[in-house]
């Protein structure tokens, strides 16, 4: 069975443990999610919103790839 997409802090992926465990539940690809402006400026985070998913999708990247380890250490939304 093929797990829905799940949308995480990617500030909480460089926890390796938890980025592994995503991993071997099924979930392959990563993206960046885009908030409206207005909740991103009121729920300050460091990094980014992510969705894991099983399959690729629009803009999505395998997950052990460098444009992945790139979008999992961003330190900030816009950056």
């Amino acid at each position: 069975m093929v797990p829905d997409p799940v949308t995480v802090l990617s500030n909480d992926l460089t926890n390796s443990s938890l980025l592994e465990k995503y991993k071997s539940m099924g979930y392959t690809y990563i993206r960046q999610v885009h908030r409206p402006y207005n909740s991103i400026l009121r729920s300050p985070s460091v990094g980014c919103i992510v969705e894991l998913a099983a399959w690729r999708d629009i803009l999505s990247y395998p997950i052990n790839s460098k444009q992945a380890r790139k979008l999992i250490n961003r330190i900030s939304y816009f950056g």
